[in-house]
């Protein structure tokens, strides 16, 4: 599923994820790209819920959507360290193969923590 500069922005990555979680059982995605849509720190969060069920998502890019920058304080939610658990979860399960998180202003700290977590 590609929904690239979509402008989903948080309000549109909760909806995306509850849909896909309500439909979980007809339809299972392997793919979502949604590269540059300003989810901030809450979308990233909504997205971590995605997680607990989609066990098919194979490729995952979320690149360029401001998880952690100024602007998403703004924003309630851990942004990418609500994400880590699912991501280590789903990586370490085998069904995640490619993963894309650049562009997001990550602080450093994160950002090893995260490579940590995940490896």
């Amino acid at each position: 599923m590609n929904l690239n500069k979509c402008a989903l922005g948080p309000e549109g990555t909760e909806k995306l994820v509850n849909a896909l979680l309500a439909n979980n059982d007809r339809h299972q995605i392997e793919s979502l790209e949604i590269r540059e849509n300003g989810m901030y720190s809450t979308g990233a969060s909504h997205l971590a819920r995605l997680f607990t069920s989609q066990s098919t998502l194979k490729k995952l890019d979320v690149s360029s959507n401001n998880i952690e920058s100024e602007l998403a304080s703004k924003y309630p939610g851990n942004g990418f360290l609500d994400l880590l658990p699912a991501l280590h979860q789903s990586a370490e399960s085998g069904s995640l193969e490619y993963l894309n998180i650049e562009n997001n202003n990550l602080a450093q700290e994160e950002g090893t923590e995260g490579v940590e977590c995940l490896i």
